[in-house]
């Protein structure tokens, strides 16, 4: 079960037309979210905390008389001698932290740890070890840098606690989400960390494959069959890379159905939120000869890396796991995991199941 701190956090980001009251409670709940690179931007904002309900129940936010803007996560240093307050001495509400790993990936670490406990340090976690993240952010503080993904030098990276997270989760006891008491980096917090929620590009069912027929590159998502093609990159020398097209595996969980809905004592359903509308576009180069290009024509280029007449262009291309990648690859009619065009390599050395890198 969430605490209530957090269910308030889940709904006034998922945009929910209610007021909720908040709970007081000496120490923060702590917000894990993984997810899109396009909405890194958006969690280093100070206005992505800003309580418009008054979550925290002081009369103060951005729907109650006088309309003030108040953050309910201050920003975050690890040299803080007290993290949790500020100045003033009000109490932090919440500590957001985000990794930036991908659409796909978050989604995969929603199924791999949204209800299990992940515990031990950073070596010991290997479904949010830190070098699966680009960058990562507790209240906007960055702990985890894309320039530095295997040396953990920034000086706000807890190694001692799981995927380097600064703050962790007490597992144990009526509210188990709160923060565990703040440690300086390299010593545990104990406690564990779950995946609050996940953040992607496209529909869930758009990252889900389905084993249950054979894979053809025209499946549309739930489709037996879809996200499942197995293809491979290849390196330079012709050596065999890792898999790359096959998306997420849903686990345990399952997709909310509005036709079959679940008890509401189940605890394994996806919910979708949509919260914003971004738009994806193909950026044609002058120098291939092309101003415009048709629609017939990029999906031939992310299956084969030809256009529809053979001719040889380069596709560029992001690993499966990006939502940038599947939004502009199914909305061309296509099943994101065939999208690979001529691509050679791996994304990186690891290959987690889970996260199944591909080529770039």
């Amino acid at each position: 079960m969430m605490s209530k701190k957090n269910i308030s956090c889940l709904v006034a980001a998922c945009g929910a037309a209610v007021t909720v009251a908040g709970v007081a409670a000496a120490d923060p709940a702590v917000i894990n979210i993984s997810g899109a690179t396009l909405f890194e931007n958006f969690f280093r904002a100070p206005a992505s905390t800003n309580d418009f309900y008054d979550v925290d129940g002081d009369g103060v936010c951005g729907n109650c008389p006088g309309n003030i803007a108040e953050s309910l996560a201050r920003d975050f240093a690890a040299t803080s001698i007290n993290p949790y307050n500020d100045p003033a001495g009000t109490t932090l509400h919440w500590v957001v932290q985000y990794r930036s790993t991908g659409s796909g990936n978050g989604f995969a670490e929603l199924v791999s740890s949204g209800n299990v406990w992940e515990t031990g340090n950073e070596a010991g976690a290997p479904n949010l070890a830190a070098s699966r993240a680009e960058n990562a952010y507790a209240n906007r503080e960055k702990y985890i840098d894309l320039d530095l993904p295997t040396t953990f030098s920034d000086p706000d990276i807890n190694i001692e606690n799981v995927g380097g997270y600064p703050f962790m989760q007490q597992m144990m006891g009526p509210t188990p989400y709160l923060a565990r008491p703040y440690t300086t980096p390299g010593v545990a917090s104990g406690g564990g960390a779950q995946v609050t929620l996940a953040v992607s590009d496209v529909p869930s069912s758009w990252f889900v494959f389905n084993n249950d027929a054979a894979p053809k590159w025209n499946k549309k998502p739930g489709e037996p069959g879809y996200g499942d093609s197995g293809i491979v990159t290849k390196n330079q020398d012709g050596t065999t890379a890792t898999t790359l097209g096959k998306l997420k595996s849903l686990g345990n969980l399952e997709l909310f159905d509005p036709n079959n809905p679940p008890p509401v004592t189940a605890d394994n359903v996806v919910f979708d939120t949509p919260i914003a509308v971004v738009p994806v576009a193909a950026m044609v180069n002058y120098g291939v000869g092309y101003e415009q290009m048709k629609a017939s024509d990029l999906r031939y280029l992310q299956l084969t890396g030809r256009t529809k007449c053979g001719e040889n262009l380069m596709a560029i291309t992001r690993d499966a796991g990006s939502g940038t990648r599947n939004g502009f690859q199914t909305s061309l009619g296509m099943d994101s995991s065939w999208g690979q065009g001529e691509n050679v390599g791996d994304k990186d050395s690891e290959n987690l199941e889970f996260t199944q890198p591909g080529s770039l």
